[in-house]
């Protein structure tokens, strides 16, 4: 006689139905939970069998790898703990260290966060002792970016394309680094209140800094043993 497959459904009250099938045959029905004491289990038994799931034009909808203990959506091959594939990328493995979620496709892929337009899409990363460690947010009513470590802010973009790094102002007298963005390209400044604002280092002698007016350049300063000569420039003071 052909094996049995089992499907038994109990509801809080009683046995609410039972489906049978000969192995390798079909079942065309369906099947509602509804009120389940304890929970629905499938293979409570642990057995090397997978669990698929398919959608109307697709055979792996949802994909249990019973053997490999991986899920997969639409991947009946999951190379993650949770695949997530659009396209077959060619990639029949994940990095051990960042293998518990794997998003794959063929051509461009990607992840997207939908939010409120007043409120913030967040990326966060915890630990046992800190449960807001580090973090990268849009924040949609600002339009900008903000990048956290060890609980704090260290760098922000903001809606203009300025890099705000230690600071979150242009106002030079505000210790940080600021990286100009849209109409101010090119521009940085640096401010710090007791310390040397910009170091310069090469590891041997030569031009340390180049001086250019529409890509000419028009001065360097350079260096030689414990030399620093300011070439092609003028040096001046104001005099009274």
């Amino acid at each position: 006689a052909d094996d049995i497959v089992e499907v038994v459904v109990y509801d809080v009250f009683s046995v609410a139905d039972t489906v049978s099938k000969s192995a390798g045959g079909t079942f065309d029905g369906d099947v509602t939970l509804t009120n389940i004491a304890g929970g629905a289990v499938f293979n409570e038994a642990g057995a090397d069998v997978d669990f698929r799931v398919e959608s109307n034009g697709n055979a792996n909808m949802l994909f249990v790898d019973g053997g490999n203990n991986k899920v997969g959506i639409n991947d009946d091959v999951p190379v993650g703990l949770l695949s997530i594939k659009g396209g077959d990328s060619g990639v029949t493995a994940a990095q051990g260290h960042a293998n518990e979620l794997v998003i794959e496709n063929n051509t461009n892929g990607g992840i997207t966060f939908n939010c409120g337009a007043s409120n913030s899409a967040t990326l966060l990363f915890q630990n046992s002792s800190n449960a807001d460690d580090g973090a990268i947010t849009y924040r949609n009513s600002e339009r900008e970016f903000r990048f956290k470590t060890a609980g704090a802010e260290r760098m922000r973009i903001d809606d203009e394309g300025n890099v705000f790094i230690g600071t979150t102002t242009t106002n030079i007298a505000t210790e940080g680094t600021v990286f100009y963005g849209s109409g101010n390209e090119g521009v940085a400044q640096f401010s710090s209140t007791n310390m040397t604002a910009l170091y310069v280092n090469r590891s041997n002698d030569g031009t340390l800094v180049d001086f250019r007016s529409a890509a000419a350049s028009e001065g360097t300063i350079s260096i030689s043993g414990t030399t620093t000569s300011y070439n092609g420039g003028h040096l001046s003071r104001w005099s009274r």
